[in-house]
């Protein structure tokens, strides 16, 4: 890892045997994060309107022309979820640590990368 690597670095190095990370390395743990930016009162502001055409309901659900809907909203965090508990059974497969282990290093949280690596004892 470089001198940052995110939750997705970890990702990728998760099957590893190794990992080589630096002491003062930054590097996420399992986590998961999606949205969009809404733009609705930016355009509004510039007087600027939109129009379109779209085929079905969801066509432009990642428009930043308007926030989630409810239904749009559940699907998102849905599949949140589906990544993150992917991401969790990656990570204990390829550390073979249970899973209510993994569960207490995860939660997104942010390591070195001397307390990742269990070079510093934990405080």
């Amino acid at each position: 890892m470089g001198d940052v690597a995110a939750s997705g670095g970890y990702f990728v190095a998760a099957p590893a045997t190794k990992i080589v990370a630096q002491p003062g390395t930054i590097t996420g743990s399992i986590g998961v994060i999606s949205g969009k930016v809404v733009l609705t009162d930016m355009w509004a502001k510039l007087n600027v309107a939109w129009d379109g055409v779209q085929a079905g309901a969801n066509a432009d659900v990642e428009s930043v022309n308007h926030d989630y809907s409810a239904a749009a909203w559940s699907r998102l965090e849905a599949a949140l979820d589906h990544v993150y508990s992917d991401f969790m059974g990656k990570v204990g497969a390829g550390r073979n640590m249970p899973a209510d282990r993994v569960r207490t290093v995860a939660k997104g949280q942010v390591w070195s990368g001397a307390d990742a690596s269990g070079q510093r004892p934990r405080r």
